[in-house]
């Protein structure tokens, strides 16, 4: 015979786990190589970017919780070898997607492309990202612009990302 109060704490136990379940938050790391498939930029400086070349691999962390995601994502190597930060957003997870949509001032590629040297200290810049897990691969599909003057970039990748550790994230997203 199980008593009123050991009932009680097995149903408060069950109630607690299944609460749990709903703040249930995953944690997901990932370096991701790329390669532009539309350059939809113009001027001089979409030249760099050409479709079928590889772009510069990111590092990903994902934070789900629900259906809400918060994203950070660095360059894996800036020009100087080291890693860094783009931006960090908030978006959505729906279907298997994770979808980030990022408007900054482009405080990394204005230090990659050297305009702080002419004054520059923000540029109209955005991402767009999709996340998702095809079978065993992640796979990121996005949009990268930066616009000022007549600086007009802005390209669609695509490109297979590898599972890192927290550890190996963290160790790769730090400068040395």
């Amino acid at each position: 015979l199980v008593s009123w109060s050991m009932k009680k704490a097995i149903l408060i136990l069950v109630l607690g786990l299944l609460l749990s379940g709903n703040a249930y938050a995953e944690n997901i790391y990932l370096i991701c190589n790329r390669t532009i498939y539309e350059n939809n930029g113009s001027g001089d400086w979409s030249l760099f970017y050409k479709e079928g070349q590889s772009d510069q691999p990111i590092l990903i962390s994902i934070n789900e919780k629900n259906s809400s995601v918060k994203m950070i994502v660095h360059l894996a190597e800036n020009d100087s070898g080291e890693p860094e930060k783009i931006f960090k957003g908030k978006g959505s997870y729906k279907n298997g997607h994770y979808i980030v949509k990022k408007k900054h001032i482009g405080k990394t590629f204005i230090n990659t492309w050297f305009l702080k040297d002419y004054g520059v200290t923000k540029m109209k810049a955005s991402d767009k990202l999709d996340v998702i897990k095809e079978g065993n691969e992640w796979i990121v599909d996005g949009v990268s612009i930066r616009k000022l003057d007549v600086i007009n970039v802005n390209y669609n990748y695509k490109g297979e990302c590898n599972s890192l550790t927290k550890e190996e994230y963290l160790k790769a997203s730090k400068w040395k």
